[in-house]
């Protein structure tokens, strides 16, 4: 029984472990996008300034996005909130083979 204990808890601490690089190697990514984007011309260092300071204090939920929402991402918000469950997937493939739309 104490053998059984010792490797679960043996497991639960390398799957931690895990976990913690994975979010370190997260962060460092994240730095190294907001550094890069202070190169670029555009609102969006700014942005990403503001939700590095919301997410500092507690807002995990929300973070401000620029401007620049593809009209792909739109059409799922309308599918999420305008679509019944069932009827997404067949809204979605129809709006996406209409060649009238300019999605991408």
């Amino acid at each position: 029984y104490l053998d059984d204990i010792e490797t679960f808890t043996k497991a639960k601490n390398g799957i931690q472990k895990g976990i913690d690089v994975c979010k370190q190697q997260l962060e460092d990514l994240d730095n190294r996008i907001v550094e890069a984007g202070k190169n670029i011309t555009s609102v969006q260092p700014t942005v990403d300034e503001i939700n590095r300071s919301l997410k500092s204090y507690g807002f995990t939920n929300f973070k401000i996005e620029g401007r620049g929402l593809g009209s792909a991402l739109i059409l799922e918000f309308l599918l999420y909130y305008m679509t019944k469950p069932e009827y997404r997937l067949r809204v979605r493939e129809e709006i996406y083979l209409d060649n009238m739309l300019d999605l991408f």
